[in-house]
């Protein structure tokens, strides 16, 4: 008997089985993403909430919460969501909206919610950092009859996609599980989110920040624009950069921590040129670099004379002319 040709035909068919394996897993993962597309723009899948009416009890509960705020549907040109307004501030909040059922594991497969269920949204990060929104919710309904709400800032979405996912895709899938008196988000790893679950003082804390913008004085305003647009610009440096396949991770923590204007200033009077720069300089793209931003005229006014003469003097010494 042919020993060696039988272990080879057996090796042969467990490999063709592991194929088959793959295969089902892969197509299993596209049926759930699928599944959560459509939930977070139409249905909950039960029936029961509709995105529309899951928004509707999400404007009730903040009426409750806050009831000096006046929460209402947010036009399309706001993104359709929420939008809540205060009597005494300039602009309303601007809130992105998504809802998803909880979804209980189906039988015969196991993963990191355990018994628990775990509801599924996607967001495009490129859609939400420097956008129009000031926060992101995520809409929970389980079978028992709980709403559960997530709320995050764009720019922690952001560094959350850069911190716990592999690709940092524009696409962000997020599973989250309540399970107790803890919060998760399952989509890559079990990563504890609790201090985001039902945090309704994120909503307080940034109407506070919108309401101060009222009492400045309008040349103060007017800074303030000119700010928020170096601000976008940053958040453009670092999605330009990855389109060219660098991922500038330290850059955009200090953008989200410190805003565009104070990461540009720490980075201006660093004795060395940042890594950034260095990067931008071999792929020649120093005109990304924020060094090149800073001297543009338009933003003169958020920079010293100094300032700007450093920028120009590194530049220059890189061979970059403006």
């Amino acid at each position: 008997m042919n020993y060696e040709k039988i272990i080879l035909e057996l090796m042969g068919r467990i490999q063709d089985l592991e194929g088959s394996v793959k295969s089902l897993d892969q197509r299993l993962l596209l049926v759930e993403e699928e599944n959560v597309l459509n939930t977070d723009l139409e249905t909950d899948g039960q029936g029961k909430f509709t995105r529309s009416q899951a928004r509707e009890v999400t404007i009730e509960k903040i009426q409750e919460i806050f009831p000096d705020y006046f929460p209402s549907k947010a036009s399309r040109n706001e993104g359709s969501g929420i939008k809540l307004s205060k009597p005494d501030s300039p602009r309303p909040l601007i809130i992105k909206f998504n809802h998803s059922r909880g979804y209980p594991l189906e039988p015969g497969l196991s993963d990191q919610s355990g018994d628990y269920e775990r509801g599924w949204h996607i967001v495009r990060v490129s859609e939400v950092v420097g956008s129009i929104y000031d926060l992101c919710l995520f809409s929970m309904y389980d079978s028992d009859g709980n709403w559960n709400y997530f709320l995050f800032s764009p720019d922690e979405l952001g560094i959350y996609n850069e911190e716990n996912r592999q690709n940092h895709g524009d696409e962000l899938w997020l599973y989250f599980s309540v399970q107790g008196n803890h919060a998760y988000e399952l989509r890559e790893g079990k990563i504890d989110v609790t201090n985001h679950l039902n945090n309704w003082k994120l909503i307080e804390s940034y109407m506070i920040t919108v309401g101060d913008t009222s009492k400045k004085e309008p040349e103060e305003s007017v800074v303030n624009e000119l700010e928020n647009k170096f601000h976008n610009d940053m958040v453009n440096i670092y999605q330009s950069a990855k389109k060219l396949k660098y991922n500038a991770g330290y850059f955009w923590q200090m953008v989200c921590e410190k805003g565009g204007l104070q990461t540009a200033k720490h980075l201006i009077h660093t004795e060395q040129p940042s890594e950034g720069f260095s990067k931008l300089w071999e792929l020649k793209r120093l005109d990304l670099s924020v060094e090149a931003h800073v001297i543009k005229p338009e933003y003169n006014e958020l920079f010293t004379d100094a300032e700007r003469q450093i920028c120009l003097a590194r530049l220059e010494e890189y061979g970059y002319t403006p």
